[in-house]
């Protein structure tokens, strides 16, 4: 009985210290870093606003809100809006406080 007890707190101790690291995943910096990774890949300004949150499933990572992207010099519309964008990061990264983005998708482009 002891034995299940030692094992139910140990399970219970690493669900609190997993459920704090995600809480202090930092979610406007990897917003800004892909943000400015996709700005450089596309030469275009990439706008991301409205609030960031986290996302667990399917992905660890973080989800914004509208996105937009902008079009060319010449014209005054958007390239590219979308409702969402979901940004995917390394878990073990993410750990150790490092963004490494592992993917990038636009929702309702």
């Amino acid at each position: 009985m002891r034995f299940l007890r030692w094992i139910f707190i140990v399970v219970f101790l690493f669900v609190g210290f997993a459920a704090a690291g995600l809480m202090l995943l930092p979610k406007e910096r990897i917003a800004k870093v892909a943000s400015a990774e996709m700005s450089k890949a596309l030469g275009r300004e990439v706008l991301i606003s409205g609030d960031i949150g986290l996302s667990v499933w399917p992905v660890l990572g973080v989800k914004t809100g509208p996105v937009q992207i902008a079009g060319p010099e010449w014209d005054t519309a958007p390239l590219l809006k979308a409702d969402a964008l979901s940004i995917g990061v390394g878990a073990a990264a993410a750990l150790k406080r490092e963004v490494e983005i592992r993917r990038i998708e636009l929702v309702s482009p």
